[in-house]
């Protein structure tokens, strides 16, 4: 355009007054109101997009966060009112339990008493009611004196007093049996009034736990769905926001060029107004420089996601357990795993005993399916390089390791590389050298990678086609480094980099995901039974903790049970392990409540002389199915009594208070039950 304007200038030299020249006035006319302004307003029109992503993004994705604020406000305010009086209605059914207990007691007593009476009256009725006692009182003896005969006979019936007579005592008896029998009545109609009112205080305790419980998931769950639309929001305005800085700078670039072509075509026409133009003001309009400075954009940045954190109180979280059911009183104990919150799956984010304190675990919200389940965040821990080093990880959780393509994009669109000073990943081999290596694809479906895994034995995946890497310089067990300033976007995930090179890839910092545990039932399992993780306020030292209800009838430990592959019927191996169990779960009796201590013989063993754990030399006939550690007690205790056959499984037949007051029945194997707590088994050495 330059050029031609230019070869129609030198055309219409000296010919301003011509129909040519008021075309050239036109065309200054033309760029000067009409193509300069447009640029201008174009590059405005572009400060004000790139700035509308950032206020949108700040707007539109904070709004989704507070919307649900106000909801999820009155759910905590809902959650913490029913919180304060689910405590306040244990402390009296407590008080109602004492009294039910206390009336069981009275009743006890009370029917002992009358035992006695009635016995006593029944044993007078057996002696003076028959004619054949009495002929026997009545016949004289043999050698026997008439006087003699006469005071034994008055004697007899009449006693030495009034109130000795048989008559009297007879009656004594009589009314002594009907008093017990009375006292007994009206004992059992009191405690069935006790009973009864014990029984409606745990309905309308149980109401309140419900209203509790259902108020603190639904906060929970409101707030896990704001942060993920917040997540989804800010991830949608981040790809927008990326995508318009790279037309704008391409745009900037354009206009700059535009406005300074523009600037010399005006020069150009400017310099005709005398009717002519010479090569020297040709040259000079060419070489003249433009200020572009004010179509510069301002590229301010996109705001940084926030921080959008579940709360972890909400059932049956260790934190919310801890908080709701510990406190409780010992004759009071909720059942924890009542009301379980399906909105929301609940992961640890407590550091792992003996890490520093310096770090800190925060769970991560994702946005979109994440097939391992819940993430954390641990930053400035443990530096670890191989699978068999300690980390940080909370318990129930190991370092990351994506199964999918799907699990690596939703990861990537959800958080950010954390590196420290590397991204480490939990894909290890137990043995050094590359395996299957970059001949085929890096993931778990790979037969030829199958000497690659994880920690607990979960798929993964990495890539879908062959890699240079890992090479043969690997490391046994050590972690893979993720090269991710390669390639870290939401459209490569199917493109990830990794390298091993020894052991030289380590971090104090990683992601975590929960570890994976098997909930399927054991084979031949009948169809009804269904095994749930509970979650445990603590550790639980065997390791995974199961419910499995409508399962394999087990009696005996020669028994198939439904425990899945790797665990068996539970068993604390010490009273730290009570604690934390009993501060978790409650008695599960179907009909009875089984525990996998026996011994091999009939009798009780080292029974009720000594206290019964596994660390008592003289309970050693007694153990578990895997060989593990058990306790029940650190005191004696008047079970097993004797009645115990072979194999058999113990019944805890009481609730117990605590840790301390753990009780149990042998019973000639009739205990029993198709619900059970399983434990992670013993591995054999």
């Amino acid at each position: 355009m330059e050029d031609s304007l230019l070869d129609l200038i030198r055309s219409s030299n000296g010919a301003v007054g011509t129909p040519m020249g008021q075309s050239v006035e036109s065309m200054k006319g033309l760029i000067k109101d009409d193509m300069i302004p447009k640029i201008f307003k174009a590059h405005e029109n572009d400060q004000k997009y790139l700035n509308g992503i950032i206020s949108e993004t700040k707007e539109e994705c904070q709004n989704v966060i507070q919307a649900a604020d106000g909801i999820a406000q009155y759910q905590k305010n809902n959650y913490l009112q029913a919180s304060s009086s689910h405590k306040s209605c244990r402390v009296s059914e407590a008080s109602y339990a004492t009294m039910a207990r206390s009336c069981e007691m009275e009743i006890k007593s009370s029917r002992q008493i009358r035992d006695l009476k009635c016995k006593s009256l029944s044993e007078m009725r057996k002696t003076y009611g028959t004619t054949s006692n009495n002929v026997q009182i009545v016949t004289r003896r043999p050698g026997e004196t008439v006087d003699n005969y006469i005071t034994r006979l008055t004697t007899s019936y009449c006693g030495t007093g009034e109130e000795d007579s048989l008559s009297s005592q007879y009656s004594n008896a009589k009314a002594y049996c009907t008093e017990a029998e009375n006292t007994l009545r009206e004992a059992e109609e009191g405690c069935t009034a006790t009973k009864s009112s014990y029984k409606m205080q745990i309905m309308n305790c149980n109401n309140i736990q419900l209203q509790m419980d259902g108020a603190a998931c639904q906060r929970a769950v409101l707030i896990k769905d704001s942060c993920e639309q917040y997540a989804s929001c800010y991830t949608d305005k981040s790809a927008q926001f990326a995508q318009a800085t790279k037309n704008v700078k391409e745009q900037e670039k354009e206009r700059k060029a535009e406005y300074k072509a523009s600037k010399r075509m005006l020069c150009l026409i400017e310099s005709f107004g005398d009717g002519s133009v010479t090569d020297a003001e040709v040259k000079a309009c060419k070489d003249k420089t433009h200020d572009t400075s004010k179509l510069n954009i301002v590229y301010n940045p996109l705001p940084k996601m926030s921080t959008c954190s579940v709360p972890d109180l909400y059932p049956s979280t260790p934190a919310y357990k801890k908080a709701e059911y510990a406190p409780l009183p010992a004759l009071a104990k909720a059942d924890p795993e009542a009301n379980e919150c399906y909105g929301i799956l609940e992961i640890n984010t407590t550091p792992k005993s003996g890490s520093p304190s310096t770090c800190k675990c925060e769970r991560v919200t994702m946005n979109g399916p994440y097939s391992p389940g819940p993430i954390v965040r641990c930053e400035n821990c443990l530096d670890t390089s191989r699978s068999i080093d300690k980390n940080s990880c909370p318990d129930g959780t190991k370092i990351f390791s994506p199964r999918s393509q799907t699990d690596w994009k939703t990861f990537m669109s959800s958080t950010v590389p954390l590196a420290a000073p590397h991204f480490i990943v939990d894909v290890t081999n137990r043995v050094s050298g590359c395996g299957g290596c970059e001949k085929h694809a890096m993931n778990s479906a790979v037969k030829e990678q199958n000497m690659w895994t994880t920690n607990d034995g979960s798929p993964w995946w990495l890539r879908s086609a062959k890699f240079a890497e890992p090479n043969s310089n690997y490391g046994a067990n050590c972690y893979l480094g993720l090269l991710h300033t390669e390639w870290w976007s939401e459209e490569d995930e199917k493109a990830l980099k990794f390298k091993a090179n020894g052991c030289s890839y380590h971090s104090k910092s990683y992601y975590c995901q929960k570890r994976m545990v098997s909930t399927k039932p054991k084979h031949g399992s009948p169809s009804s039974c269904k095994c749930t993780v509970i979650e445990t306020v603590g550790k639980y030292s065997p390791g995974s903790l199961l419910k499995c209800v409508g399962c394999l009838k087990a009696r005996k430990k020669e028994d198939k049970n439904s425990c899945p592959e790797g665990m068996k019927i539970f068993s604390p191996p010490t009273r730290a392990d009570w604690k934390v169990f009993l501060d978790s779960a409650s008695p599960l009796r179907s009909p009875h409540w089984i525990i996998d201590v026996t011994r091999p013989a009939n009798g009780c063993g080292g029974c009720t002389r000594y206290p019964m754990n596994s660390m008592v030399a003289q309970q050693n006939t007694w153990s578990t199915s895997d060989g593990s550690p058990w306790w029940l007690r650190s005191t004696r205790y008047s079970e097993p009594n004797g009645d115990y056959s072979a194999g058999c499984y113990l019944d805890l037949w009481r609730t117990p208070y605590n840790e301390n007051s753990v009780t149990w029945n042998d019973g000639r194997c009739n205990y029993h039950s198709n619900s059970y707590y399983c434990q992670t088994a013993k591995t054999p050495a």
